[in-house]
């Protein structure tokens, strides 16, 4: 299994921790630095053995229950991803300080912030109203 981080999700590190937004599903995730280290390095390596070689200091099987628990939330990218040779790294994998179990620490939906009746005609009453002279 090549394990690679879904098209339709956006994060940010923050602090030691990492944010993932699932935009297709509306929910955030916050990773431990553990598994925001795995996130980050997610889409260059090509197998859950090379996720262990490079952090060889995590447990193999806190490392695959981690992808399983991605994949089971909807973060990793469907169906096969082709093989390149030479895969270049995007983003630096650090080194980990902090061995804990990589693990999703909090998960909440993402609310609807906001709507206009410019985007929405139709969604209601209000967006319906006949301006009065």
């Amino acid at each position: 299994m090549r394990p690679r981080r879904g098209t339709h999700t956006a994060w940010r590190q923050i602090g030691d921790d990492t944010v993932v937004l699932d935009l297709r599903g509306k929910r955030m995730f916050g990773l431990n630095a553990s598994a925001g280290a795995i996130w980050h390095a997610l889409d260059n390596v090509e197998s859950i053995d090379a996720l262990a070689d490079v952090f060889g200091d995590l447990d193999r099987s806190a490392i695959e229950a981690f992808v399983d628990q991605l994949g089971e939330h909807g973060l990793l990218a469907e169906g096969p991803v082709a093989v390149q040779d030479d895969l270049p790294f995007s983003e630096p994998v650090a080194p980990l300080v902090d061995l804990t179990p990589p693990a999703i620490i909090w998960s909440e939906a993402i609310p609807k912030v906001a709507a206009t009746c410019a985007f929405l005609p139709g969604e209601s009453d209000l967006c319906n109203q006949v301006p009065t002279s």
